[in-house]
């Protein structure tokens, strides 16, 4: 009867767990499906499942692709470009990779994926279908569609579209300025040095200064950034095998400078951003849109842009040339690559692979292209096909869709045959062939910034950016030779620490020689806390474990950790100025600290006094601090503008010339602590509480005995609020330490914050 009971107890006792157990495995099978689900799904990442017109001809093929292979099912999604490298890293580690991406090369390139073992070789699979129907060719692909897929020899995706690059003019704007040759026809300038005396003629500026007029976007567009730029000057920014980074070469670094001369040439950076964030309709420029309106005179963009002048300016009177390039460099053709891949762990690899031959093969993009004209055409926005970079389907494209289309004007047609033309002799706009494409983009922008506001010159800004990936490609190669963190014998060690851990305890438990009912206690208190202790361990200490582990690691979360030692700390400290400025950041930011302490006891003071209405005053003294961090860093956005700011009017009003605030780094940080001191009302409420807390006869005793209120405050105030001070200074700097979103938006107000300090 005694064991029985036991047994009952015991039930009791662990029934909950047990029934909470039991649910939550039911649970997590039923909403992976079970074993029930008789269909393949083929996952696919950006392809058909944004909202834009042309996805409807990518949602017809899919449909055709589950028309012609009964039992599979797509299963669409978009994914945000912003963070295509996070999302698609995460899925590849978690076991859970869609089977299919599109949209590769413009976050992220397929070189640097590949170089991480991230997406599956194609070259057995192309070699393996030659002789099937849809069999794609790279022989048939343009030169700067190969080079945006191909890594170390391989081929790691296929080209969707493939986007060659012209210079775009108003026709009208141009003639009315006076740029035409003998023949009343305009006349653009084919060198960067003819291009650069055109952009300086055709630009006006008014007696404030402002841009009214531009001749180019250069430098301030991101089709015009240092890279790019740099290729229509002749550079080259690495070695024939990839390995050495040469931003300095002389024609990069004379690239740098002409864009920073044209800066300077119309007041510099700030006023092409009043330039850009201008409305083109009334006027103040509108950015790349200032084309349709003439107030921008050229502008460097894709075939795609055909479509958005269709939609914006329908009767625009524009044309196209060849891009600028440095009297003595090699001409080419620059193209946008955007490529489809199939990442690996995959689910279902060979039938992603005949989707990917499916898409983009002639009749399947013919198809896609006639839908989106349908669709578009419907809403008055003919749909431009986009190129391909595939010869016999854009090919095709024209002739089919393009050529004798009466719904084009004359003038789109020819342009899109010009285009066409425009594959050949192709280079990539991108460094697709780098492992490092995205961070040297990075650098390379940083570098732009520099040199735009005269941080450094523009030698030393490339230089400094050339150092930085220098040292990244030298770290990546040398981990080849790396030998590989060995999990098993780490799992292992602390295994055996944590079972001599157990042991340890164990032994001080039965030290103690516990009675029945202690042992009972015990028990029980075990039970409870064991929730807490598996959480700490799985989802606190196991990170933060790992974490140290992998600081000591060349870990790019997809290939093997590799022991490293010491040298991520090196280069922290001694190669990376980004880091110390960090860190100066941060000390500097400890002066809002005492600050807001300062100004919440301050406020506590007066609102700890008996007068009327006082809780309404404390309530709006607190209502900043409940603000969203997102919401209030707007607001002092706005508050503090240069020109419109509240405050820099108050200060007009007084005759005081008010800084630039965010405009200028050096105020950057100031209107971040003058922000906090406005949510010191959250500090204001703890400080009260304080002072509700000291008894009243403190001071009535002191003023019997004739102490100020200075002394009272002093003597009694101080130390009785220690405890809170103390709080409050804790609290205080671990805020600080956490700032994160006002910085962010911040420093995105201007490029300078955001790059540069």
């Amino acid at each position: 009867m005694k064991q029985l009971r036991r047994y009952c107890d015991f039930f009791k006792k662990w029934f909950l767990v047990v029934l909470l157990i039991i649910a939550f495995v039911i649970s997590i099978y039923l909403s992976t499906g079970g074993d029930s689900e008789k269909e393949t799904q083929l996952i696919l990442w950006g392809l058909g499942g944004g909202n834009s017109p042309w996805d409807h001809g990518w949602r017809k093929l899919n449909k055709l692709f589950e028309e012609r292979h009964p039992g599979v099912k797509l299963v669409t999604a978009p994914h945000t470009e912003g963070a295509i490298a996070e999302k698609l890293m995460s899925t590849i580690v978690g076991n859970a990779a869609p089977d299919v991406v599109g949209g590769i090369g413009n976050q992220s390139y397929t070189a640097e994926w590949a170089a991480r073992g991230a997406f599956l070789p194609l070259d057995d699979l192309i070699e393996r279908d030659q002789d099937q129907p849809n069999a794609p060719n790279p022989s048939d692909w343009v030169e700067g569609a190969v080079e945006a897929v191909r890594y170390q020899g391989k081929i790691y995706g296929v080209p969707i579209n493939t986007i060659p690059t012209a210079l775009f003019y108003n026709e009208d704007a141009l003639i009315s300025a006076g740029f035409t040759d003998e023949n009343g026809q305009v006349n653009l300038p084919k060198t960067m040095e003819g291009y650069l005396r055109f952009c300086k003629e055709y630009s006006i500026r008014d007696n404030k200064g402002h841009i009214k007029r531009l001749g180019s976007l250069m430098g301030y567009h991101h089709m015009m950034r240092v890279y790019r730029m740099g290729l229509m000057f002749g550079g080259r920014f690495f070695s024939e095998d990839g390995r050495r980074a040469t931003f300095t070469d002389p024609d990069v670094v004379k690239a740098l400078e002409f864009m920073t001369a044209y800066s300077d040439y119309l007041g510099g950076p700030d006023k092409f951003q009043i330039f850009n964030v201008g409305d083109w309709r009334e006027g103040t420029g509108g950015g790349d849109k200032g084309l349709f309106s003439g107030q921008l005179g050229t502008l460097m963009h894709g075939q795609y842009y055909l479509t958005n002048i269709v939609y914006n300016a329908p009767d625009l009177n524009y044309g196209i040339t060849d891009l600028p390039f440095a009297a003595d460099a090699p001409r080419k053709n620059l193209v946008v690559t955007h490529s489809a891949v199939i990442p690996r762990g995959a689910k279902h690899p060979e039938l992603a692979w005949e989707y990917l031959k499916w898409v983009i093969s002639p009749e399947a993009q013919l198809i896609a292209t006639q839908e989106n004209f349908r669709i578009t055409k419907s809403r008055g926005i003919p749909f431009t096909p986009f190129l391909t970079g595939i010869r016999p389907v854009d090919s095709l494209l024209y002739h089919e869709v393009v050529k004798d289309n009466p719904d084009y004007k004359p003038q789109t047609r020819e342009i899109y045959k010009i285009f066409l033309g425009k594959l050949g002799n192709s280079i990539n706009t991108d460094p697709v062939s780098s492992p490092l494409g995205k961070k040297v983009m990075r650098e390379l922008d940083r570098a732009h910034n520099l040199a735009m506001f005269h941080v450094m010159t523009p030698y030393e800004a490339l230089k400094q950016a050339e150092d930085k990936i220098q040292r990244e490609l030298d770290e990546f190669y040398s981990t080849e030779k790396l030998k590989q963190i060995n999990w098993s014998a780490i799992v292992s060690f602390f295994s055996l620490l944590s079972l001599v851990l157990i042991i340890f305890l164990i032994w001080q438990i039965k030290k103690r020689q516990l009675t029945q009912s202690q042992w009972r206690d015990l028990g029980g208190g075990l039970v409870s806390i064991t929730p807490w202790i598996i959480g700490f361990l799985v989802f606190l200490l196991g990170p933060i474990v790992f974490s140290i582990i992998l600081s000591f690691t060349s870990y790019s979360g997809l290939s093997a950790a590799k022991w490293v030692g010491l040298k991520n700390y090196q280069d922290l400290i001694l190669h990376d100025p980004l880091f110390w400025r960090a860190l100066g950041n941060t000390v500097f930011m400890l002066i809002a600290v005492p600050l807001n302490m300062m100004v919440g006891l301050g406020i506590a003071l007066l609102l700890n006094m008996k007068v009327r209405g006082v809780n309404i005053y404390r309530t709006i003294y607190y209502l900043p601090s409940i603000i969203p961090f997102v919401a209030a860093s707007i607001l002092w956005l706005w508050i503090l503008d240069p020109t419109d700011g509240i405050i820099n009017i108050l200060l007009r009003y007084l005759g005081i010339q008010g800084p630039a605030w965010l405009g200028d780094a050096k105020w950057t940080k100031p209107a971040m602590i003058l922000m906090g001191l406005w949510t010191a009302g959250g500090g204001m409420i703890i400080w009260l509480a304080g002072l509700k807390g000291i008894p009243q006869q403190f001071y009535e005793s002191a003023r019997v005995d004739g102490a100020n209120w200075w002394k009272q405050f002093r003597y009694i105030t101080i130390p009785m609020l220690t405890p809170y001070i103390f709080f409050n200074l804790i609290m205080g700097i671990i805020g600080t330490l956490q700032i994160f979103a006002q910085a962010v938006i911040f420093g995105t107000a201007d490029p300078r914050n955001a790059q540069v300090h």
